[in-house]
């Protein structure tokens, strides 16, 4: 449809998305050598993604998660124990961004109190 000269904003309405998921999609998946978006080339960068995840590195410095856990473990949120890791301890941080990919690791025992 885009390389037919259909509008970003007609696009997202056919296909019932957002306009800025659309421009996003052509964006990451145009190709510059023949200035056009490829959707078989999409897929394929789509397929690698999931083969080849980004794995986060989940509070794997253990003097981080014993911090983590110990905060959890009196009571705190993930956001009072995220504001609170660089007043104690200045350089470190963790980072609530991203739920789906949780930098937090909570063990279940505690997600009770939370």
């Amino acid at each position: 449809m885009y390389n037919k000269g259909t509008s970003i904003i007609n696009i997202a309405r056919e296909l019932g998305r957002n306009k800025g998921t659309i421009s996003r999609e052509i964006d990451r998946n145009s190709s510059l050598e023949y200035d056009c978006y490829l959707g078989n080339r999409a897929q394929q960068r789509a397929d690698l993604r999931v083969k080849n995840p980004h794995n986060h590195h989940q509070l794997r410095n253990e003097d981080v998660r014993e911090y983590v856990l110990s905060h959890l473990g009196i009571g705190r949120s993930p956001e009072q124990t995220s504001g609170r890791i660089s007043i104690d301890h200045p350089g470190w941080s963790i980072s609530l961004m991203n739920p789906s990919t949780s930098t937090f690791m909570i063990p279940e025992h505690l997600t009770a109190s939370i």
